[in-house]
């Protein structure tokens, strides 16, 4: 099945006005910070949709498993504060997309 991945939005203003990450949500449909309605994505799929400026991130960068994840409880809201390690992690991974543009484009 292979590794699945979270897209952390920082479009909309969402990576500054919030302490939590935000979330792309199950089969993109929207934004959301609990946990239990996000949506897990192939590395594919992730690397195509933050071409335009998200991240995505492996769960377990979270300090999530595949499996607690498949047992979030709807009715329990979970949310994923902002640490010092996925801020770094979320920073790098901009500045390795704007180097590739900027490969990609002959800047």
């Amino acid at each position: 099945m292979g590794e699945k991945y979270l897209i952390i939005c920082l479009r909309h203003g969402y990576w500054n006005r919030y302490d939590n990450l935000v979330f792309w949500g199950k089969n993109r449909s929207g934004y959301y910070s609990d946990l239990s309605r996000v949506g897990l994505y192939t590395k594919d799929e992730a690397l195509k949709l933050c071409d335009a400026g998200d991240c995505f991130i492996s769960i377990d960068k979270i300090g999530i498993t595949k499996e607690l994840f498949e047992s979030i409880n709807p009715a329990i809201e979970i949310k994923v504060k902002k640490t010092d390690e996925i801020c770094n992690y979320v920073n790098t991974f901009v500045r390795i997309m704007k180097n590739k543009d900027l490969l990609k484009y002959g800047v």
